[in-house]
């Protein structure tokens, strides 16, 4: 009896793990498309500032989701670190970005690659961060450095999934349990 007990603990205890990683997938998924769309903005810096702001709510979400404690500021540290340490992948974005400054082609140019760049690093940051508070890691202790391969293989993920139109089935299939919940 008492083996059975506990078998039915462990199985409950796994069960919930993998809700927590299903509901931290859709967020990081979730916010993927939300930065794509934010990409479209066409004004060059508003676009990557709303990327941003969409980034660091991501990222309160999953610290939250993991019960990691955090502020507006660490998160904000975080992710600069993460970025700095990430200069070329990132400086595509910021150039996807400020390519709408040209007039008709650089809006032409930008419309296509900045969904695409602010998607893809936002997917790779979520990934990342999913990962190391699973861990058990914080924002305190998230050492950048430790994350750079994951963050380019995450990136390149991002593109795919971007490039297919992955994960919105997805996101619809949570938003309708949610709102049947």
């Amino acid at each position: 009896m008492e083996n059975q007990e506990e078998t039915q603990k462990a199985a409950e205890a796994q069960a919930t793990i993998e809700e927590i990683f299903n509901e931290a997938d859709f967020i990081v998924i979730q916010n993927m498309w939300l930065s794509a769309a934010a990409g479209f903005i066409p004004i060059p810096a508003v676009d990557a500032a709303g990327v941003t702001t969409i980034q660091v709510i991501m990222l309160s979400r999953l610290a939250e989701k993991f019960e990691v404690e955090f502020s507006k500021e660490s998160i904000k540290s975080a992710l600069a670190a993460l970025i700095g340490g990430v200069t070329p992948v990132m400086f595509s974005t910021f150039a996807a970005s400020s390519i709408k400054a040209i007039p008709i082609i650089g809006q032409t140019i930008g419309s296509f690659t900045m969904p695409l760049m602010a998607a893809s690093s936002t997917y790779a940051i979520g990934k990342v961060f999913l990962l190391h508070f699973a861990s058990g890691g914080t924002l305190i202790n998230f050492n950048p450095e430790q994350f750079k391969a994951y963050y380019k293989e995450m990136f390149n993920e991002g593109k795919n999934i971007f490039r297919r139109g992955k994960g919105t089935e997805e996101a619809e299939v949570k938003e309708t349990q949610e709102k049947t919940e």
